[in-house]
């Protein structure tokens, strides 16, 4: 859409503007981008469905199937922190505050 200065004139005299000629020539190639830009937004496809990129490697951690590892019991036990179960750890959480 193209505006000519004899309509940017129109418009501003509507809205009681005066406007000089450098003014008017300035007004005219702004609104020459704006519309061009927007000419070019309608272009885009909008109609697909989006897509969503990045979620091929999604792995539900609260799935109901565990994965065992297979570790050696023996090499556990050989750790000062194994209680049979569990490895301990030193506290690391600071409850002073």
């Amino acid at each position: 859409m193209k505006m000519s200065d004899e309509e940017i004139k129109k418009l501003a005299d509507s809205i009681k503007l005066n406007l000089s000629e450098e003014e008017i020539e300035e007004i005219s190639g702004s609104i020459h981008e704006i519309t061009s830009k927007l000419d070019e937004l309608l272009k885009v496809e909008t109609n697909s469905e989006p897509k969503i990129m990045g979620n091929e490697d999604v792995v539900n951690v609260f799935s109901d199937n565990e994965n065992e590892i297979d570790v050696d019991v023996n090499i556990l036990k050989n750790l000062n922190n194994y209680d049979g179960k569990y490895i301990t750890t030193r506290k690391v959480v600071n409850d002073e505050e």
